[in-house]
């Protein structure tokens, strides 16, 4: 998708957004994403402008007939089963079909950070976890270390599901892509492991709040992903052994906006 510095009504702040996003590219060697963030938190120490997002449009005919309206309803629904999962993602405003703006999330993607291979202190924390969840129930294919972020505190958050739901090969997909997922499938042949760290509770939990966004998936057409999700995670629950809730310390966005 392409990136950019989005700062609404006032044109100085615009034009300068776009001499910051600039710098910012050939700070990030090319990460467009990167660079759009740092341009973002930029303009706002510098104008105190608040209003300002990410702008993402859908590419045409992406990876082998992913069509714009399918990668943008892939962003859209996957930061909602991310919310449901207790993963850190940034909210979505659908402008249209085709094109969307996505909340600015603190740090660098890992990638810019040089970091290549996730370190397994990311990949075990209750964060890591959660993410690699997140990629088993929405069959993400794309989470390459340009695709997940670090803040200040090295606390990780999940970006870029556009290529989330697609149905071919369903567990090798996500398997071989994340490097998040290895406590839940195996990571060579996509198969499920015979135990895992989720809980009853999570369980139960997670059931629940997918309910809640079930709508929108059929709302866009979707039903048949939400079906998709809710088997995965039956698969996952028939597997479940964890002894502490891996969602005790993470509010869903649910719990967030009733806090």
């Amino acid at each position: 998708a392409n990136a950019a510095a989005f700062g609404t009504t006032n044109e100085r702040v615009n034009r300068r957004t776009l001499d910051i996003l600039g710098e910012e590219m050939v700070r990030a060697n090319g990460d467009r994403l990167t660079a759009a963030q740092a341009a973002v938190n930029r303009i706002r120490t510098e104008f105190g402008v608040t209003d300002m997002a990410i702008y993402k449009r859908a590419r045409d005919d992406w990876r082998g007939g992913w069509d714009r309206k399918a990668q943008t309803d892939a962003e859209e629904l996957g930061a909602l089963v991310a919310a449901a999962v207790g993963v850190r993602a940034p909210a979505i405003q659908r402008a249209d079909d085709t094109n969307l703006y996505m909340e600015v999330m603190p740090g660098a993607t890992a990638a810019s950070r040089g970091i290549r291979q996730a370190p397994q202190s990311i990949v075990d924390s209750p964060q890591g976890m959660r993410m690699g969840l997140l990629d088993v129930l929405i069959n993400n294919t794309d989470r390459h270390s340009g695709n997940w972020m670090l803040n200040l505190d090295n606390e990780a958050s999940a970006i870029d599901h556009g290529l989330a739901f697609k149905n071919d090969d369903v567990e090798r997909s996500s398997a071989r892509n994340s490097p998040f997922v290895g406590l839940f499938v195996d990571t060579w042949t996509g198969e499920y492991l015979d135990t895992n760290p989720l809980t009853r509770l999570d369980v139960e939990q997670i059931r629940g709040d997918l309910e809640k966004i079930r709508p929108r998936f059929e709302q866009l057409g979707r039903g048949d992903w939400f079906g998709q999700v809710e088997l995965r995670l039956e698969r996952l629950a028939a597997r479940a052994t964890g002894y502490r809730p891996l969602l005790e310390d993470a509010p869903t966005m649910f719990a967030r906006r009733a806090a």
